[in-house]
């Protein structure tokens, strides 16, 4: 099961539908430039400016269409490209606080 906010959950076939309806494709290495077209986003896991996806639970993707509801411009740092996410307002932790959780 997949968390969808406030304490909701999806199947795997809501979240195949999602990844249809939005053209989602997941990021496994740092991307270096940004598509053209294509929306960067990532999830809600505390992560560093530079972590790779799948580290701790961090996820990121592109979205290769529309990008889901809630999201919006993040200033986070991850990856040096502009990118969204559902929590704009995060701000990207030093390694040292990450380090703890491995």
């Amino acid at each position: 099961m997949y968390h969808r906010g406030e304490g909701q959950t999806m199947t795997g076939k809501a979240v195949r539908e999602i990844q249809r309806e939005h053209g989602m494709r997941y990021v496994t290495k740092m991307p270096r430039r940004q598509k053209p077209g294509w929306t960067l986003a990532h999830n809600h896991v505390r992560h560093t400016a530079n972590m790779l996806p799948g580290r701790n639970g961090f996820r990121a993707w592109w979205f290769t269409k529309s990008v889901s509801k809630g999201f919006k411009p993040c200033g986070c740092g991850w990856s040096g490209l502009p990118h969204v996410s559902a929590y704009p307002d995060y701000k990207s932790e030093r390694e040292s606080v990450i380090a703890r959780y491995d």
